[in-house]
Formats: C-alpha cells, structure tokens, sequence
C-alpha cells in the first residue's frame, strides 16, 4: 500500500486588504488553468489593491479592461488569473 500524503487545506495565494471580500471563485470559460476572482469593496471608501502575479482586471466577459489600482467604494473588481504565472498556487511558500 503507497504512503498517505497530506493534502493541503487552505493555500495563500495573495494577501487581501482585510476589508475587501472575495465574492466568487469559478474557473475561467476562455482559457484552461485559469480562474476568475471577483472582489468586493463593501466600504465606503475607497481601496488600493495590487493585483497578484499573473492577473489581470477583466469584464464579465473576461475581456480584459484598464486598472487604476483601487477598487472604488460598494465597486466590484474581476480577475483573470492564470494559475502558470501564479506559481503559490501550486508551492508552499
């Protein structure tokens, strides 16, 4: 009988500024290995968010649009992230 191995149950992946709230997690319908992220600022007010490695800000679409590195009060911010680029998605770091 092969060995067990521990399976990780929870994997960072990018530090979230603790006011914002990841609203869905779904893969994404344009491409394999990637994963669509949405994220919600319930505040009212204004918040600075660096996007992680290998993401990009996208419609409901998934086409691509401009980021000018906050997510506005009560907004909603989508991304595309391809889980290559990503590398903690697949290390222990």
């Amino acid at each position: 009988m092969a060995p067990q191995q521990q399976l990780l149950k929870e994997k960072e992946c990018f530090c979230l500024p603790k006011n914002l709230v990841i609203s869905a997690c779904y893969p994404c319908y344009s491409g394999d290995d990637q994963i669509i992220l949405r994220i919600s600022n319930p505040t009212k007010q204004r918040i600075e968010f660096k996007l992680p490695l290998g993401a990009s800000v996208v419609d409901a679409l998934e086409n691509e649009r401009k980021y000018d590195g906050s997510i506005e009060k009560y907004d909603v911010l989508t991304l595309k992230i391809d889980l290559h680029k990503n590398h903690k998605f697949f290390r222990n770091e």
